[in-house]
Parts: structure tokens; sequence; C-alpha cells
């Protein structure tokens, strides 16, 4: 699909439709002390903020990965959300090639549809948070100009081809400049497109720190969000629902995605995010699981100029790195 433009919801809409979700939010309790994951029902587990058991003999891949969580000691952060009217946008001026397919502000890899008879319901990686910094045309010769660069890494579900709703969660990485002085910033975050996104505030994230996200679709209005940063042995979760029936899922992508943010219509500064490797790389149906083997790559191309390109490393990570000649 050459050329074809992402549907673009005002910020009007996406405020009210965020307001939507907001009312939706379902925030999991604290488990017991004397709980034990491995044994307890599926609805306790997502009661709380545990991912439901997977089907050994259907998803194998995801219960070992579901069975490392449960088994590593990490602190419930009860969520804090809070609504950033900036956000995620479907895949846009979209080329398919022999090679990598590019996008003006995706780069990653796109599962581009599902086993025939099936929809996706989860997605799920892990990631080093980048610590990004000012592209070089950001350098004057003795310092970095004024400004502001992002980059935004998450897993979700539809915006490739099925534009009308993403569910999505990862994270952000800001660096900016200010009177020479370079800061950076990360936060985790959720969003269900077209609503804003949804900061997991008070969930403490670094640059340096691993996270392992997860989005569900437990159907095509309802799902669920978490964050595990186990550099911290902390997670948080949330359910929520679609901001409305237009929104609904199809469950015909499924993603692992380095992002140039939008701001307003337009892509925001990009960062240099150096590289970022996705690892343990799943999306599940409701009978099978695939991986990045089953993806077409994506590099990131504005104008004439790739900003972020993609490498397969292995069935189950993936690379992307700033620019087009290797981290």
């Amino acid at each position: 699909m050459s050329g074809q433009k992402p549907i673009v919801v005002d910020d009007e809409n996406r405020s009210i439709l965020s307001q939507n979700v907001l009312k939706t939010l379902r925030s999991p309790t604290a488990a017991p002390k004397d709980f034990d994951p491995l044994t307890a029902s599926n609805a306790d587990l997502v009661k709380y903020g545990f991912p439901a058991r997977p089907d050994e003999t259907k998803w194998p891949a995801h219960f070992q990965k579901w069975k490392r969580f449960v088994n590593t000691p990490a602190y419930f952060v009860a969520p804090t959300v809070t609504v950033l009217k900036t956000g995620r946008q479907p895949a846009a001026n979209k080329v398919l090639a022999t090679a990598n397919a590019t996008s003006s502000n995706w780069s990653g890899g796109v599962v581009m549809s599902p086993p025939p008879g099936e929809t996706f319901v989860s997605v799920s990686a892990s990631w080093v948070v980048p610590n990004p910094w000012p592209p070089l045309s950001a350098w004057n010769g003795k310092g970095w100009n004024d400004g502001s660069w992002e980059s935004v890494a998450w897993v979700g579900i539809d915006g490739w081809s099925a534009q009308h709703s993403i569910l999505q969660a990862g994270t952000k990485s800001v660096v900016t400049v200010t009177g020479g002085t370079v800061t950076h910033q990360c936060w985790a975050w959720f969003e269900w497109y077209p609503a804003f996104e949804m900061v997991f505030s008070g969930f403490p994230v670094l640059a340096g720190d691993t996270v392992e996200v997860l989005v569900c679709a437990t159907t095509p209005t309802t799902g669920y969000a978490s964050v595990h940063n186990t550099t911290a042995n902390l997670y948080t979760s949330t359910a929520v629902d679609a901001p409305n029936a237009a929104a609904a899922l199809q469950g015909q992508n499924a993603e692992w995605i380095l992002e140039d943010d939008t701001i307003g219509s337009s892509e925001a500064p990009f960062s240099d995010y150096g590289a970022v490797f996705f690892y343990d790389c799943l999306a599940a149906t409701k009978d099978k699981e695939v991986n990045v083997s089953n993806a077409t790559l994506v590099n990131m191309v504005q104008g004439t100029t790739t900003v972020s390109t993609a490498v397969e490393e292995s069935p189950s990570v993936l690379m992307t790195y700033s620019g087009d000649s290797g981290p």
C-alpha cells in the first residue's frame, strides 16, 4: 500500500475519547502475601495484576515467558494514569517493497496478518530503555542547539492495515537541550488509539532499565496493558476498554515498533536513540503463536533519508538502530 495516509483524528475528538478511556480503567488489587500465581485461577491472576496463564499446549513459548515472570519477585505499583496530549499514530506513508517496507513514523517488525481464521490477541517483548541524544543536525560545532527530541518503543495490535485503532504499550525516551544543558526523561505508557497516550505516572523508568511489556485484547473492545521493570523489580498494569465502538480492534496486525512520536498531524523531532533490541518477541492468536520470523521488517524513511532501520537478529529478537549504517 504505497503512500497510504493513516486515519487521523483531530485533537478535540482525541481528548473526548481519552476521557472515555479514563472512565473504563480498572486497576488491579495488590496480591496477598500468600498468593501463588502458579496455582491461581486466571480470574485471580488478572485481579491481582498478573497476565492470565497461557495454554502450555497452544502457546509453549508464551507459557515459558509467563512462568519466568510469575517466578520473578516484583512489587506491584498501583497505576496512576495521566493523559498526555501527544501519542502514537497508525503507520504513515507506507510502502511495501521486496526488501524492508518503509514508513515515515514506524520502524521495526509488523506481522501483516494472522493465521487464517484467527485474530491477534496479545503481543509482548522486552527491551532496554534507550538513552537518546540529539541528532547530528543539532550540533553547532561547539555544543547542541536547544530543542527536544524523542523516540518511542512499543508493542501493539493493529495500526498497519487495520488503521482505525491500536492497542499498544511501551516506553518513551526524550532528550532536551536548554542553554546547552542536556537532560533525559523516560516513562512507561499505554494507548488505545485514537485516544491519547496514557502515562503510568509514578511508575519509575530510567534509561538503561530492562522492561517487559505486554498488551492483550480479551475482546475487540476490552484489553489490558502491563509493564514490568525487571531492573527495578516493579510492575504495573491496567484493564482498559476501547474509547468507542469504532475503535474495536480487528486483530489483523501484531507489531514491535520504534516510532517517531506525533505532535498534532506531524512527526516530532526524532532523537538519535542508538539501537534498541526487542527480545522475546511473541504474538498470539486464539490457537497459534508467532514471532519475528513471521514479520515484515519496516524502516523509517523521512523524505529521502532513512532515520531508523530494522534487522531480524533471530526468530525472537528484533533490532532497530538510528540511521542506515548500523549502530
